[in-house]
């Protein structure tokens, strides 16, 4: 969804409080695969086993 009505209020929230844990989280374009057990989150493809080394 893209209602960002409750933004102001959880921002006030975040800025009172003494610590905020912040989850983000997206979806594939093709959301039938989240059923499938495939690997489909944001940037999936790009996870290694193994570090292969310095990406820099």
């Amino acid at each position: 969804s893209l209602d960002r009505s409750g933004f102001p209020a959880a921002i006030s929230v975040a800025e009172a409080a003494d610590f905020v844990v912040v989850v983000i989280f997206t979806l594939p374009p093709d959301q039938s695969q989240l059923w499938q057990g495939l690997d489909v989150t944001t940037n999936e493809h790009v996870d290694l086993s193994s570090p292969r080394g310095s990406h820099h």
